[in-house]
């Protein structure tokens, strides 16, 4: 019940133990009732609190938004190894970022937590944070999330995809993209029932978003950068395929700790930014 009297009385967790005591009002055991209701019901935990913890970040969530997974947790460590590399191998300034893109932010989970990462280790100013979605209350979201988290500097632009960027290039770009395929009996269990469908499948193979992403990604990655997909356990040959058919090399796909293949990876040039030094 902690979430609920939390959220009702305004008292810190210390508190909460300190007046353990104490009565409870009556909205306060009325919302617990709604409460308990919608979790017989299904609803997820995450949406009747509002929160989710995700990558060492406390994060606000709605019905408008997918939950983060632990295994998209992978694509931010992946994703921190490569730009740590690239800030190594080239000067970037505050007048000459490397520049971060996470296409379908949802509550901005990715990106956030990117840049709290690279805030706690003194080197955000030298990075340009964007996250995009098409979603208007999937942005409020994040916006929301990034206020919170002191995170303000994370530019949030409504896009669908790339077609309204006016950023010319990216060093790297990075999506968890909905993959689920129409057919696919998952959508109708679990939390699933409840997140935004738009969220979780394309209407179709679960590969229209990357047929989108990895063609269009052409034209807006730099010649030096880096791509990170976040997939299904079972799109690592399309994924493969797709990226080397629109030029890509050093194509890689890394397990979760389930030990599915989950993060696909390619580069625009054999010579990059990112190479192990």
């Amino acid at each position: 019940m902690h979430c609920v009297c939390l959220k009702h009385l305004g008292w810190s967790k210390e508190q909460l133990i300190s007046k353990d005591n104490e009565a409870l009002p009556q909205e306060v055991i009325d919302a617990w009732k709604r409460f308990e209701l919608a979790r017989v019901a299904g609803t997820p935990v995450a949406y009747l609190t509002e929160t989710k913890a995700f990558y060492n970040l406390d994060l606000y969530v709605n019905p408008a938004v997918l939950i983060p997974r632990p295994e998209t947790e992978l694509l931010v460590e992946s994703a921190i190894e490569q730009i740590t590399r690239a800030l190594k191998t080239k000067v970037f300034t505050k007048a000459q970022r490397l520049s971060i893109i996470d296409l379908g932010t949802g509550s901005g989970a990715i990106i956030l937590a990117l840049a709290r990462h690279f805030q706690e280790q003194g080197l955000a100013d030298l990075i340009a944070f964007t996250g995009t979605d098409i979603s208007d209350q999937a942005l409020a979201v994040a916006r929301q999330n990034a206020g919170e988290l002191s995170l303000s500097f994370v530019n949030f632009i409504k896009s669908d995809w790339f077609s309204d960027l006016t950023q010319d290039r990216f060093d790297v770009i990075l999506s968890n993209p909905p993959y689920i395929a129409s057919d696919d009996h998952h959508l109708l269990q679990g939390d699933l029932r409840f997140e935004p469908p738009s969220a979780l499948t394309d209407g179709a193979d679960g590969l229209q978003a990357y047929r989108t992403l990895i063609r269009d990604s052409v034209g807006f990655l730099n010649p030096r950068g880096v791509i990170l997909l976040e997939h299904g356990y079972q799109q690592k040959s399309a994924l493969q395929s797709l990226l080397l058919q629109y030029g890509y090399s050093g194509v890689q796909t890394l397990p979760d700790l389930g030990g599915n293949d989950r993060v696909t990876i390619g580069y625009r040039q054999s010579t990059n930014l990112f190479e192990k030094r």
